[in-house]
């Protein structure tokens, strides 16, 4: 279960690395015109016009804005959750 552990830990680290842009321009579309008042702006059309605005607009950093918080938890639990299934597994 053990070798499982950095395995897992790698695994979880590549998925966010893929995935992040794409939780960013969630919550940007998630949050656009939730300001309140009568001018209510939104900003994007879609998750596609999201990403490039923001790639544009703002540089391809801007969608990795979060991510270190993303790994300091996401890292270790996949790295459990594989160790932690292969231990299961030894007991069957």
């Amino acid at each position: 279960a053990r070798h499982q552990l950095l395995p897992g830990c790698a695994a979880g680290i590549i998925a966010d690395l893929a995935t992040h842009p794409l939780s960013v321009a969630k919550t940007r579309l998630q949050v656009q015109g939730s300001g309140g008042g009568r001018h209510v702006a939104v900003v994007y059309r879609g998750a596609t016009h999201a990403l490039w605005s923001i790639l544009r607009r703002e540089g391809p950093s801007r969608l990795y804005s979060g991510l270190g918080a993303v790994l300091v938890g996401a890292a270790p639990a996949q790295g459990l959750y594989f160790g932690g299934y292969e231990l299961a597994k030894s007991f069957l």
